[in-house]
């Protein structure tokens, strides 16, 4: 009992008791999710893809707010069947997205999202973290709370028995096809 009498009022003393001084603690885009290393980030993933992202519209299927992302794929990467298509893919509405205000429409960004629940539904893996803008030359930009050391530093080819070269960082879509 004393237990939970301590978390209600660690609880009560995160939320200030008048509107005037109604500011997030946290910041308006700050999500509570755990920083990611590049190797977790792709082993959590059950959809990456290169592509673009088009348009988002929110619904309502079996109850539930949904919003149903449009993509171009360009180059699918695990778990998309083909490139050159559009795929949709649906998340809860009432999950903060970087869909809504971050992420620009026909811009190539590598996409990381988890698999599909029983209901149909992902997100992005880690938030912002599973989402890399793609530059010049293939170039990735991630969100700085990535590591981009993986773990990995050598794993086997699935084509023969020689170990694939992992580099030391990932920085190209190349560097991070080593890792699947």
């Amino acid at each position: 009992m004393i237990k939970y009498l301590i978390l209600l009022v660690s609880l009560m003393s995160l939320y200030p008791a008048s509107a005037e001084h109604s500011k997030p603690l946290l910041g308006k885009s700050c999500m509570l999710t755990k920083s990611l290393q590049i190797d977790d980030l792709v082993d959590k993933s059950g959809k990456i893809f290169v592509g673009k992202f088009l348009s988002a519209e929110e619904s309502r299927v079996k109850g539930l707010d949904v919003r149903e992302l449009h993509f171009q794929v360009i180059e699918p990467i695990k778990g998309i069947p083909a490139e050159g298509k559009e795929i949709t893919i649906k998340e809860w509405a009432r999950a903060k997205s970087p869909f809504v205000d971050q992420v620009e429409k026909n811009k190539k960004y590598v996409f990381f999202f988890y698999e599909d629940s029983v209901r149909g539904l992902s997100s992005l893996v880690g938030y912002e973290q599973g989402l890399a803008s793609v530059g010049k030359s293939d170039k990735l930009s991630f969100s700085k709370r990535v590591n981009l050391k993986p773990r990995k530093s050598s794993k086997l080819s699935l084509a023969s028995t020689q170990r694939a070269s992992i580099p030391t960082e990932i920085h190209t879509i190349s560097d991070l096809k080593t890792l699947i």
